[in-house]
């Protein structure tokens, strides 16, 4: 594996993973190689990472210490696929109350289909939950999908970001569970789908007037969902981007318990964020705890730059007052050649922590920053703020991030060049 960087050990936690060194590399059964797309941490303390080795789904377990699990699955990793087909991958994680792992993922049934959202379920110890599907395994697939054409595929460019497939699902009190996807109906023409699942996977009907899902669209605007939270109130706030004829904007959208849109929130339910760039969108939300809405993503200039973005909105859809005096907070890193998004985010102690790879470089740099709860940057964190860890001397991707122990901990992936496509997750000295 590549060798990792001196300057990058000095920030990692010298009692995690099996070198002590603060990083842990996975093992795939059969040596395949693999991309970590999430992480989430256990109550007591593993790490589970969302993973796509070969053209499968992955879960990795690993130990508080960053030391593989051998104890789940095959060797810590529970793998297998959706279905016969070019690819399986798995995007993100749920901890189900009764301990049950749910791995959101997509099917693409060849080079050039669609993503079809999938969901597998699987036992604590890693073997698939039988009662959930066809042997664990559910397609979320209300509409059914068009055909494309390669020509079609050219025409609809897919997005870079790392939220695109990852999925979102989120058990709710009665054991049921909603489900974000997207259905794209032509290169040109997207919704999102909010979808209310029964505990064994099954539609259910009972929601969305009989058909078990309701549609996200921004009047009739190319809609992406990409985010899904829950609110403490029980409503559902999404987040995206809404196409128009002079590019993409970012959106948080809120529906009701039922599936409707809230008619006091933004536009009809719709809050889009017009002083932006032309192209962004948001990849993660995070309710504050005044109860505010927070919006992790892009913003990307017609030049190809990003600048990672923070928006807050009250529950009028309009922005925060108390957070950066009601404006977007965007973050430019001049140092990287197209700049940064944040990809994912968490709360830690009150202080809002995201994640970036730099874009634009073979050499790239795994970006952590950290901000107070008015949106300004905490000083005090790391160096005025930003932690910059340049893992190896090729491309890291990172892919998640999650708090463990009040550290911080992050998945990603590694493409080293001569030996394949590696996995990674390493935790954070806390010395910051």
């Amino acid at each position: 594996m590549t060798e990792v960087k001196d300057t990058a050990v000095h920030n990692l936690d010298p009692t995690f993973g099996p070198d002590k060194n603060g990083l842990t590399w996975f093992k795939y059964p059969d040596q395949e190689n693999g991309f970590a797309n999430a992480v989430a941490v256990a109550a007591d303390g593993k790490l589970l990472i969302a993973a796509s080795p070969g053209n499968k789904f992955a879960i990795v377990r690993l130990k508080p210490d960053g030391t593989q699990d051998t104890s789940f699955a095959r060797d810590g990793v529970a793998s297998g696929v959706f279905a016969p087909g070019y690819k399986s991958t798995g995007g993100s994680i749920s901890i189900l109350k009764n301990g049950n792992l749910l791995l959101q993922g997509a099917f693409f049934l060849h080079e050039y289909a669609q993503p079809q959202r999938c969901l597998a379920m699987f036992r604590n110890d890693g073997t698939p939950e039988t009662a959930f599907g066809v042997n664990g395994v559910v397609f979320v697939d209300p509409i059914p999908v068009p055909a494309l054409t390669s020509s079609e595929i050219e025409l609809g460019q897919k997005r870079t970001t790392a939220s695109d497939y990852s999925g979102h699902a989120i058990e709710l009190d009665d054991g049921k569970l909603m489900v974000l996807s997207n259905h794209r109906y032509s290169p040109n023409d997207q919704c999102g789908l909010l979808i209310r699942l029964q505990s064994n996977g099954a539609l259910d009907t009972a929601f969305g007037q009989g058909k078990g899902y309701v549609v996200i669209r921004y009047l009739a605007n190319f809609t992406w969902a990409g985010s899904l939270i829950r609110l403490q109130d029980g409503k559902f706030a999404i987040a995206g981007s809404v196409s128009s004829n002079v590019g993409y904007r970012a959106m948080i959208a809120l529906f009701d318990a039922a599936g409707k849109p809230v008619s006091s929130f933004g536009d009809n339910g719709f809050a889009l964020f017009d002083r932006l760039d032309k192209l962004s969108q948001i990849n993660q939300l995070i309710e504050m705890p005044d109860g505010n809405i927070l919006g992790i993503g892009s913003a990307r200039s017609i030049d190809f730059v990003n600048r990672g973005l923070l928006v807050c909105v009250d529950r009028h859809g309009k922005y925060a007052i108390d957070f950066n005096e009601g404006r977007p907070v965007l973050t430019s890193y001049p140092k990287a050649l197209l700049g940064i998004q944040w990809t994912a985010g968490t709360l830690r102690d009150g202080h809002i922590v995201v994640l970036s790879s730099t874009h634009g470089e073979q050499d790239s740099e795994i970006v952590i920053a950290q901000f107070k709860s008015d949106g300004y940057p905490d000083r005090d964190f790391a160096d005025d703020g930003v932690l910059v860890i340049n893992l190896t001397a090729v491309l890291d991707m990172a892919g998640g991030l999650a708090i463990q122990n009040n550290q911080l901990v992050v998945a990603g992936t590694s493409l080293p060049r001569t030996d394949g496509v590696g996995s990674f997750a390493f935790r954070c000295a806390d010395t910051f």
